[in-house]
């Protein structure tokens, strides 16, 4: 009991299917690595699995591993694929759930149900089976199709059921126009043929504006070197220049405008995380273009194809009332996490000059490289986040040597069990660097970083302004702090230390530190 219990403490997703009375049925853990008692191949399983099975699809992105399964007798079998389905359902990015385990293990009747053997792909008997169940099998993407005015009862009922005030435009008259303007490109997407979202996007729209009301600097403001007459090697027709176009500033005369617009999207309520199916599909109607941006009115609800999103920054002299969210298309390109090495120093120099940000980033780096460890001998870690070979992101952590000043400060048991975790399994924060625009590998990159540093709890302290500038570098903190959840001081016991003597706590309970803590 008390191992399972430990699994789904540290498990990456756990999920429970309890009765209309509460009591528990089953119980499935995912980690995103192999069970260690199986192989221990915790950081480079991809290398294993590639070399043993027919698994080339199978990435650290796109799967995770079933390590505990219990459930009532008489239910495993309904129990186990619900769990499969919401696995599927409220994991975006996954598409593969493995299962391995010795050798001479016989599956549950419910797990063969589920899941097939791999092919292995050697000669020699694999040190393990391995088994695999896809979401192609028990939760398919939505399909996503352009619009028609065929489909405006069954938009008109999502729209009726939401009671969606915002979508003023998306009344009666008003739809049936969406879909049939060509400004507009509207499509549905389904699930087995039933319609459960609508999405209207437009390129026609003022990116001057944006430029004058937000901070796009580090987005190129949205504008792309314009392609002139004649200098199309390709032969591609010559594209037409809008009247939005011919009316730019002159420094933007030779530029175009390198964004598409959200103008309408609502989806039934039990499809809001499974809306983000649609993104790819926006991506491929603008093939040239890097960013789908959201506008929305401050006071509106967030949804949760939002959260794939960055929301940039008003301008301090802007009075709008309004939010604007970007998204990059790289959101369908292969992320790597990696252990950083010397060849990274250039371009992680550059990606700190591209955001103009200073510090001891580069100083920690070297130190990395040179004793894994910081001047005082704590040991060190950085990690790279790449898209399409180009680094991204710089994460450097450091082993925590304070738990029990956390523990005795912060409530930190509120979240964790902490007799369950070593202390060598605590780390902080040094230092966190991101480009904005690739925000949305921001959970995957934390993911790696603990799998890859052998880490369950990843801290990160928030001092004042002035000495958080004198010890780490984070770029943007809303990334980490998306990422976490704050952790309350707790009330503390004025000791009479002088009186105690001997009998006082120790000071690595007592002594004062400045900041706060969030754990990850």
């Amino acid at each position: 009991m008390v191992s399972e219990l430990l699994v789904s403490e540290k498990a990456n997703l756990a999920v429970t299917v309890s009765n209309t009375k509460e009591d528990v049925l089953a119980h499935a853990s995912f980690f995103d690595h192999p069970a260690v008692h199986v192989v221990d191949h915790r950081d480079n399983w991809e290398a294993f699995l590639h070399a043993h099975f027919s698994a080339n699809k199978c990435s650290p992105v796109n799967t995770l591993f079933l390590h505990l399964f219990v459930s009532e007798p008489g239910v495993a079998a309904a129990s186990l694929d619900e769990i499969i389905r919401t696995v599927f359902r409220i994991t975006v990015e996954l598409e593969h759930i493995l299962l391995l385990c010795p050798n001479a293990c016989a599956l549950e009747p419910a797990l063969e149900e589920i899941f097939e053997p791999l092919q292995c792909v050697t000669d020699t008997r694999p040190p393990c089976s391995a088994f695999i169940c896809s979401r192609e099998d028990h939760c398919e993407r939505l399909h996503v199709r352009r619009a028609s005015v065929a489909d405006y009862d069954d938009i008109m009922l999502i729209v009726q059921q939401q009671n969606l005030k915002t979508s003023v435009s998306l009344q009666p008259y008003g739809l049936i126009e969406i879909i049939e303007n060509p400004s507009y490109h509207a499509a549905v997407f389904e699930d087995d043929g039933r319609i459960v979202g609508f999405v209207a996007v437009t390129f026609d729209l003022h990116v001057e504006d944006l430029e004058e009301n937000f901070d796009l600097s580090e987005f190129d403001g949205f504008y792309k070197e314009q392609q002139l007459k004649g200098e199309d090697p390709g032969g591609e027709e010559e594209r037409e220049v809008t009247k939005q176009e011919q009316h730019l500033p002159t420094h933007q005369a030779s530029m175009r405008s390198n964004c598409f617009c959200t103008e309408h999207f609502v989806a039934d309520k039990d499809y809001q995380t499974r809306s983000t199916d649609c993104i790819p599909y926006l991506f491929q109607l603008f093939p040239d273009l890097e960013y789908c941006i959201n506008i929305l009115p401050s006071a509106s609800p967030e949804l949760p194809w939002l959260q794939n999103f960055v929301l940039v920054p008003l301008r301090p002299s802007s009075l709008l009332l309004t939010s604007l969210y970007i998204l990059h298309r790289s959101i369908g390109r292969s992320v790597e996490v990696r252990q950083s090495v010397p060849a990274d120093r250039q371009a992680v120099s550059d990606l700190l000059k591209s955001l103009n940000l200073t510090g001891l980033v580069l100083e920690d780096l070297d130190s990395f490289y040179r004793t894994r460890s910081d001047p005082d001998a704590v040991p060190l870690q950085a990690f790279v986040a790449q898209v399409d070979g180009q680094v991204v992101g710089i994460m450097i952590i450091r082993d925590e040597q304070d738990i029990e000043f956390l523990r005795a400060h912060y409530n930190i048991d509120s979240f964790i069990c902490l007799s369950y975790y070593g202390y060598e399994e605590h780390a902080h924060i040094r230092h966190f660097v991101l480009k904005p625009c690739f925000y949305h590998v921001t959970k995957h990159w934390f993911k790696e970083v603990l799998r890859l540093a052998h880490k369950s709890c990843l801290y990160h302290r928030i001092y004042p302004p002035l000495l958080r500038e004198q010890t780490s570098c984070v770029h943007p903190l809303e990334f980490i702090l998306n990422c976490s959840v704050p952790v309350r001081p707790r009330q503390q016991i004025i000791y009479p230390l002088e009186e105690l003597g001997i009998n006082a706590p120790s000071q690595r309970i007592t002594k004062d530190q400045v900041g706060q803590a969030a754990a990850g």
